[in-house]
């Protein structure tokens, strides 16, 4: 089975396992596809909708400095850093970190993120590699880098205003070797102001062409036929979903069941099909990939739809393209 992903024209090959070395080729093209961030974005977990049971995001590390420090958790989809007042405030003493990134050498990347505070402060962040001394293996012209150099390590003020920051920047192969670890690091310990962090990309400049814009669903409601919330067993019934807003380019859902104390089937088209009494939740999300979807429990009250897209940083996360020449468009002017 071929998941497509990225339009273009790729080679599918089988190979025998007998050990006669027998494998045959075709190619296939790849056509019509959705590119969003998601599929470029080397950075795992990049919008915190994953959390560990302490609140923690999946996929990322924290050190709270020789003294122990609040552990940063994660709030509607916020990663929430809380720094103590140190009587010896070093910016290293309370990180948040993710490794083992897989960025290309000798390639330009846009890296990026939503990041604000209580009260203006600065922070670092950084990529570096615990695997030969915490050496900057990136290469970065902005004037914001740390002590004036080009190394992949940023200092700069943040507000009590949401605001996304850009970096251009390069992983050098001269500075990889085999024991090369990628890790990204946000480090905020000179201060005890708390930092609020979301929306972290980084891609590949030249890929940023790719992406779709596209206007995303940002809701749906699931019902039954006349509002029914139970069917009999002998019987099928037809469900809805409600799909908002309604110029969203993609207004398909995929349809399916968790089954509870009851169980049943659902088809393509929405049809429920009961097969034992009890409890069943029918689930739509939407196709396209904006984590919008929504799940109603029968003889039990609806469940809420989910968002991932916060109101207040939907034009912070709206689809910016790079442009050559320009550097990065604000968001909303394409």
């Amino acid at each position: 089975m071929v998941t497509a992903a990225v339009d273009g024209e790729v080679t599918v090959t089988a190979a025998a396992v007998d050990g006669s070395y027998t494998e045959a080729s075709t190619s296939v093209i790849i056509t019509n596809q959705i590119v969003t961030m998601k599929d470029l974005n080397e950075i795992r977990n990049p919008y915190f909708d994953q959390v560990e049971g302490n609140l923690m995001p999946t996929g990322w590390t924290f050190w709270g400095g020789p003294d122990g420090a609040p552990t940063p958790y994660v709030a509607d989809g916020i990663f929430i850093l809380t720094p103590a007042e140190l009587e010896d405030p070093q910016v290293g003493y309370y990180q948040v970190n993710q490794q083992e990134l897989n960025a290309e050498q000798d390639i330009d990347y846009i890296y990026r993120f939503v990041a604000w505070a209580d009260e203006n402060r600065t922070i670092m962040t950084n990529f570096e590699d615990p695997g030969n001394s915490w050496q900057r293996y990136g290469y970065s012209e902005d004037d914001r880098t740390s002590w004036g150099g080009t190394e992949s390590d940023w200092t700069f003020e943040i507000t009590p205003e949401p605001t996304r920051y850009e970096f251009i920047v390069s992983f050098l192969s001269e500075l990889m070797n085999e024991n090369t670890i990628q890790k990204v690091s946000f480090q905020v310990g000179n201060s005890p102001v708390v930092v609020y962090l979301d929306s972290l990309e980084l891609a590949r400049v030249k890929d940023f062409d790719m992406i779709v814009e596209y206007t995303p669903v940002a809701a749906i409601t699931v019902s039954g036929a006349e509002g029914a919330t139970s069917v009999t067993l002998d019987a099928t019934l037809q469900m809805s979903a409600e799909v908002l807003p309604a110029e969203a380019d993609y207004l398909s859902v995929k349809w399916s069941v968790e089954n509870g104390s009851g169980t049943a089937s659902i088809d393509e088209n929405g049809l429920l099909t009961p097969e034992s009494v009890g409890k069943v939740t029918v689930i739509a999300p939407a196709t396209e990939q904006s984590g919008t979807g929504h799940a109603i429990t029968w003889r039990d009250e609806p469940v809420a739809a989910k968002r991932f897209v916060r109101a207040d940083l939907a034009a912070i996360r709206a689809p910016v393209r790079y442009q050559q020449n320009k550097g990065i468009s604000k968001p909303g002017s394409q």
